[in-house]
């Protein structure tokens, strides 16, 4: 058995594919097992120098294309595309629906359009084909995918007694629009103007979220007290740390891979409050849900878990942690 893997993730970027990733080399890292993984982003490329066994190569665009026409094994393709060549021992481990879109081909921007029929055209050169959740396998299906497997993971820990509460609740979140983030902020808006609450935020503070940061400001000094606490991008142990100062997680998504702070915020004690969409009721069991597009429906949902209404709510994870069966299919 070959004792040494590649992960090509040259286009993964903080967010839901960095989390992903982070925790498979941590894995990797675990159990000994060495690992190349090309990375493009040098902030990633940084973050990821410090894991023992990894070693992590900076790449470009330009020569992650060349390697994609290589004939390669044992592979992971952590960023949804597959190789232009026949890989064997390989697995592409898909996680970004927004490809995928429902098939909606004409709203979407080229460079979506490109990425589907890459996906489509040139899947077969993996061995298989991995996701998280069973309607992300229904989408790969449908446009032909035949060999998909539903391979969901995640970093496990346990519950800490060392609970604060200093925030009723938070929402780890980018400022990207499926997030919903600006619905929410309408909301938080409404219920802090009826009783004292506190909700914290990890919205990066940049230009592209200069919009919902002045929103945020604006609300607090609407309100008079910083109600809305904006950690801004945080590390993982600091996001970790939160759920263990927060009683609830919101995650108004709108789509989702998968909704790996769901899975985080249970594990850490807290109780989800979530879209009703079909990540929530994959992942947890008796998931408390919402709808993500009705303001006055989140606002309910929140004022009912502050009244005490959802303390008898047991939520379990679901899903099983398919990271062993991840590494098993490549070596």
């Amino acid at each position: 058995m070959k004792n040494k893997i590649t992960i090509e993730a040259s286009h993964i970027y903080f967010g839901g594919g960095y989390v992903l990733l982070v925790d498979l080399l941590n894995y990797l890292s675990s159990i000994n097992l060495n690992c190349d993984v090309y990375i493009n982003n040098i902030e990633v490329y940084k973050s990821l120098k410090q894991i023992n066994n990894i070693n992590v190569i900076k790449t470009t665009t330009i020569k992650t294309l060349a390697r994609y026409f290589y004939c390669r094994e044992n592979i992971i393709y952590f960023v949804n595309l597959p190789p232009f060549r026949k890989n064997n021992k390989s697995l592409l481990y898909f996680h970004n629906e927004t490809i995928l879109g429902e098939n909606k081909i004409k709203k979407k921007k080229f460079k979506y359009i490109l990425f589907y029929f890459w996906l489509k055209l040139f899947n077969q050169n993996v061995t298989n084909v991995g996701c998280q959740t069973n309607n992300i396998k229904r989408q790969l299906e449908s446009i032909g995918i035949n060999k998909v497997l539903k391979l969901p993971f995640y970093f496990e820990f346990y519950k800490s007694d060392e609970i604060q509460n200093k925030y009723d609740f938070c929402y780890v979140c980018s400022g990207e629009k499926h997030k919903n983030l600006n619905l929410l902020l309408d909301v938080i808006n409404s219920l802090a103007k009826s009783r004292k609450i506190s909700f914290a935020l990890t919205l990066e503070n940049n230009i592209k979220n200069k919009k919902l940061v002045d929103k945020i400001n604006e609300i607090n000094k609407k309100i008079g007290y910083k109600v809305i606490d904006n950690l801004g991008l945080i590390s993982r142990n600091d996001v970790l740390k939160l759920y263990k100062k927060s009683s609830a997680l919101v995650f108004p998504s709108l789509k989702e891979s998968l909704g790996l702070p769901l899975i985080e915020a249970n594990l850490s004690g807290l109780k989800v409050l979530s879209s009703n969409r079909s990540f929530s009721h994959e992942v947890l069991h008796e998931p408390i849900v919402f709808d993500p597009l009705d303001s006055k429906d989140i606002l309910e949902n929140l004022t009912f878990f502050l009244d005490g209404e959802y303390d008898n709510v047991v939520q379990k994870i679901k899903i099983e942690n398919k990271i062993k069966e991840v590494t098993r299919l490549i070596l």
